[in-house]
């Protein structure tokens, strides 16, 4: 396993010096941090956040044109009320996404759409039982603008279409790793 590992690797570092002449590399591997509120229950509280971390791949097309897909993971909490002792609810979602991304001198632009597969348990007491989670694919379309190059802050908003749709908002960053 360790000897795929490394060919792979070097396969990977061969094609971005094999591409050396161009200013930029072929395709990029990247991590993004997003915070984001969901609007799902229509209400506006400080409890609808989710934080989540994900790992993309971007494969260059055009100059400025890359293709890629994302996966990742978040998780929130939600309270009734802001003095509630205990969260009521947990939520976690596992988006998988296809992007395309446009990158403009400073700002660059995505368009994604995907599936999200969203658990959410009731807690009692603030306990969370494993098995009360429930979990449904839904789909999603959403968008980003963001400043820098590859490694960018970025505004994210999205809409997730399932038996009570949604919009979603959030901040990033996405760490390019080459």
């Amino acid at each position: 396993m360790k000897r795929l590992l490394v060919l792979v690797v070097f396969c990977l570092i061969a094609t971005v010096y094999s591409h050396a002449e161009e200013n930029e590399a072929p395709f990029s591997f990247g991590m993004p941090f997003i915070v984001q509120y969901n609007n799902q229950t229509s209400d506006l509280t400080i409890w609808n956040f989710r934080y989540g971390l994900g790992i993309d791949f971007y494969f260059k097309i055009m100059p400025s044109i890359y293709l890629g897909v994302e996966i990742g993971s978040a998780f929130g909490f939600r309270k009734n009320d802001f003095f509630d002792q205990n969260f009521q609810e947990f939520f976690i979602d596992f988006p998988l996404r296809a992007v395309i991304l446009w990158k403009l001198p400073v700002i660059v632009l995505e368009a994604y759409t995907g599936a999200n597969y969203q658990g959410n348990a009731l807690l009692v007491n603030g306990t969370l039982y494993a098995e009360d989670l429930d979990f449904h694919l839904n789909y999603e379309i959403g968008a980003r603008i963001g400043l820098g190059e590859l490694t960018f802050f970025f505004l994210d908003v999205g809409y997730v279409l399932a038996e009570e749709s949604y919009l979603h908002a959030g901040l990033g960053v996405r760490i390019g790793l080459f």
